[in-house]
């Protein structure tokens, strides 16, 4: 996928009388981010090329066909059974990673076992388990025999992940699955030993001090939507998420993946934005002014019934 950068990362544009786009109910709280353009949607051109909606250039998308639609990347049972003879809902990815020593491509996914599952704050999808699939072609990605399993409570905080290599060392945030109320973990693992489930070290606290190749001890707590943590190329440590209980796109920062992490930012209200779904950093974005990329999604309609789901908008920010 060829990403036009131009194109993303023009100067932000003067939003004026945009601001007043949405409720006219006053917003929750002062944003800092600003809207610069929308990038994916069903009435965008690469819909009707490729059924994805994008706004970002896509050269070519995995396993393309003859009709020209991007089909699935990896098995998926479809309210069936599933690849390891479990019903499963559907297969969700989380998040990607990629290795360009060795070319190969990895993504973390749950399956899903239903949509309505009682949870913390009323009903909430329930995840099976926690899987990885590999590619290394780009096209075909092979799920895993690994399987990290969900509980009956729906309340296994290692459910939702978000990857992040820096080094040798891949590092794992996680939370519940279902936009629950709970802890946010994180773990590590040598990067040539993602497949191998004894090799994770969990980030934990004594009671005294924390250290690595503990327990676990959450490092937040809270209501997240998916939450990507990236590491920026000056260093700093960004997550970005949809906060559950608010309904806002916020940021925090970091110097490492385990120092202490800043209270949030609130970066896109819903508001500004309404029925607000997920807000993810782009990786070229910096530490410098108005230089944080979020492409912020939706899950909405418009007043005649048309769907506006994922619809992504690029906001800008300052981390």
């Amino acid at each position: 996928m060829t990403i036009n950068r131009r194109a993303l990362l023009g100067r932000v544009a003067a939003v004026g009388a945009a601001a007043a786009v949405g409720s006219a109910l006053a917003p929750a709280a002062a944003q800092a981010a600003y809207w610069r353009e929308r990038l994916t949607g069903a009435d965008l051109d690469t819909k009707h090329r490729w059924q994805v909606g994008g706004g970002i250039v896509f050269d070519s998308a995995a396993r393309v066909a003859g009709n020209g639609r991007a089909p699935e990347l990896m098995h998926n049972g479809h309210n069936g059974v599933g690849i390891d003879g479990l019903w499963e809902v559907t297969v969700i990815p989380n998040d990607g990673i990629s290795f360009p020593g060795t070319g190969r491509q990895l993504v973390s996914y749950m399956s899903i076992e239903n949509w309505a599952s009682a949870g913390q704050a009323g009903p909430h999808w329930k995840s099976r388990y926690a899987g990885l699939a590999y590619s290394d072609n780009g096209n075909d990605f092979v799920r895993t025999p690994l399987k990290w399993w969900h509980n009956g409570a729906n309340t296994d905080p290692f459910q939702m992940w978000t990857t992040q290599r820096d080094g040798d060392w891949v590092y794992v945030f996680s939370v519940r699955s279902g936009r629950q109320g709970g802890p946010m973990m994180l773990r590590r693992v040598r990067w040539d030993r993602l497949f191998h489930p004894e090799s994770y070290e969990g980030w934990g606290c004594n009671g005294s001090d924390w250290g690595w190749g503990r327990p676990g001890t959450p490092i937040l707590t809270g209501r997240f939507g998916e939450p990507p943590v990236r590491r920026l190329a000056d260093g700093t440590w960004v997550m970005s998420y949809l906060n559950c209980a608010t309904g806002c796109i916020v940021t925090r920062t970091a110097t490492g993946p385990d120092r202490v992490w800043t209270v949030e930012k609130v970066q896109v209200t819903s508001w500004q934005e309404p029925k607000l779904y997920g807000g993810f950093t782009h990786p070229w974005s910096s530490r410098a002014a108005n230089d944080l990329h979020l492409m912020v999604s939706k899950w909405t309609r418009t007043p005649d019934d048309r769907s506006t789901a994922y619809h992504v908008s690029q906001f800008v920010a300052t981390a």
